[in-house]
């Protein structure tokens, strides 16, 4: 394959993602972030704390709080913005054309991680020029771009390099193609989070160790240790002191072994880039959707046979809405097909319903966490399951169309909430109604959150990884009544909770605005 080819696919793949409103909106918000990333100190927070001394706001000091919370940002974010190409090659029909292309696999693999490394990048350009302007409004000293290009070139381009070669790779194998490889970087996107920690606990500062830390969070965590003399180094939204003096971080911060483990970070990613190579299934009917033959063999198949007698809800319900008017027959269609599409869902109702009513008080919690993430996960496709199925005009042309559609999902959404964690919100009805009223506010508001993720940008995937994100902060955050969304840790008030519902209410709102608008279209 030439150049210009290779030039020709890297530019176009960038094209198709960078021309979306989506990324446009992307952008604004990256701006925004970095923008709360950096707290006024007059507020008493900085966004940098060494022994309770604020880190004054100068080029590098900026750079090194900004690097760690990006990085950490981005590595998971980045995966999920970044996937999704090989759907719409399947869906607009384009993927046949591919697999006809006088390339290889390698060049293919090779082209479709250039475009999604340009298209990141593009993140990095937009924090550089926003953390630039912060500077000169709340910031010290003067104005480096060059430093900003730096630490992100080294911290965040590697990590960029990392998560766009493990999102081709999901993309490259049909098992880790849907639902199942979002899980699964989730999981390890905690994992590697969890090992830089480690390493800068124990100081770990081996070269060879800290080369697989994609993120970066480790090497700058440890120089920024040892450069302010302090292993007590916070970063994020921080109180400070406003007794002890600001620290002034050091223009010196990079030493050639800090770039060496950067780089050879970089070129770690090229593991993931040549499995994607050899797995890559090129578009192949036989690879890309496994037929009845092979997915016998499946083990999700076999679990899906074997739990196919106990699935009894689905056919219930199916034939209950055939003799229900209207709505109601609706919204049961709707439950139905969620129960078909997922047919663990009526045993862990069962389930749910019998550890409820057995669990001591004080393990309802840890039910609570497991049904709602399971939920969240169910629901996460369930607003955009017709556009996905191309059944959107089948749809539309029920009576009240695609706005009955639209509220039929809301309803579906929470109802199917409600059924999962009952046994948990009647004991707390019971003892604590101030949760049970938590639980259900939560359960609208990350129901508006689903529905209006789903109409705007048309896909599951974004809900998914800010409901497990989200999901991970809230069980984390045990004293905090605004980040107790579902009643899990007892600390929401009654303000809290209707600031819950009222942001519910709004996201179902706009997201009818944007489904109305598509349905008139």
């Amino acid at each position: 394959m030439t150049r210009a080819l290779l030039f020709t696919m890297v530019v176009g793949e960038a094209c198709l993602r960078l021309r979306r409103g989506s990324t446009h909106v992307l952008l604004l918000v990256a701006a925004l972030a970095a923008w709360f990333m950096v707290v006024d100190p007059a507020t008493g927070y900085n966004m940098l704390v060494a022994n309770s001394a604020r880190v004054a706001y100068n080029s590098t000091g900026l750079a090194l709080g900004s690097s760690v919370l990006a990085t950490s940002l981005l590595g998971l974010f980045g995966f999920y913005l970044v996937r999704g190409r090989v759907d719409d090659d399947l869906r607009s029909g384009m993927g046949g054309v591919l697999a006809t292309m006088p390339v290889s696999n390698a060049s293919l693999i090779l082209g479709r991680w250039a475009g999604a490394v340009l298209y990141l990048g593009s993140l990095i350009l937009v924090l550089a020029l926003t953390m630039c302007v912060l500077q000169s409004v709340r910031g010290e000293g003067v104005v480096a771009p060059l430093v900003y290009l730096q630490f992100y070139a080294l911290t965040i381009l590697p990590n960029i390099f990392f998560c766009a070669a493990m999102a081709v790779l999901c993309e490259s194998t049909r098992p880790l193609m849907g639902k199942t490889g979002d899980v699964l970087y989730f999981l390890f996107w905690l994992a590697q989070v969890s090992v830089a920690a480690v390493f800068v606990s124990l100081n770990t500062g081996g070269t060879f160790a800290l080369a697989f830390d994609a993120t970066g969070v480790g090497v700058l965590t440890q120089r920024g240790q040892q450069l302010l003399q302090t292993t007590s180094m916070a970063v994020g939204l921080n109180p400070f002191d406003k007794t002890v003096a600001p620290v002034v971080m050091a223009d010196n911060f990079w030493t050639w072994q800090m770039v060496l483990t950067r780089f050879a970070a970089a070129f770690a990613a090229a593991i993931p880039l040549a499995l994607a190579a050899g797995l890559f299934h090129r578009f192949s009917p036989d690879r890309v959707r496994a037929p009845a033959s092979r997915r016998t063999w499946a083990i999700g198949g076999g679990i899906n046979r074997a739990l196919r007698p106990l699935d009894v809800c689905s056919h219930l319900l199916l034939r209950a809405s055939a003799r229900l008017p209207r709505l109601p027959g609706q919204l049961g269609a709707e439950l139905a097909l969620t129960f078909a599409a997922y047919p663990l869902t009526g045993p862990l109702l069962l389930l749910s319903v019998a550890a409820g009513s057995l669990l001591d008080y004080a393990m309802l919690p840890w039910l609570l966490l497991a049904a709602v993430l399971y939920w969240g996960v169910v629901i996460a496709d369930l607003g955009v399951r017709d556009h996905a199925a191309d059944t959107e005009a089948i749809s539309s042309s029920m009576p009240g169309g695609a706005m009955r559609r639209y509220w039929r999902q809301c309803a579906a959404a929470v109802l199917l909430g409600l059924l999962l964690t009952a046994p948990v919100m009647a004991r707390w009805a019971g003892a604590e109604p101030l949760r049970a009223f938590c639980l259900f506010g939560g359960m609208l508001a990350l129901t508006g959150l689903a529905q209006f993720l789903g109409s705007t940008l048309r896909t599951g995937r974004a809900f998914t990884v800010l409901f497990l994100s989200g999901l991970y902060i809230v069980a984390q955050s045990d004293d905090v009544a605004a980040m107790d969304l579902l009643g899990m840790h007892g600390e929401a008030t009654a303000a809290s909770i209707a600031q819950q519902a009222a942001a519910g209410v709004a996201l179902l709102v706009a997201g009818f605005g944007f489904a109305r608008r598509r349905g008139l279209q």
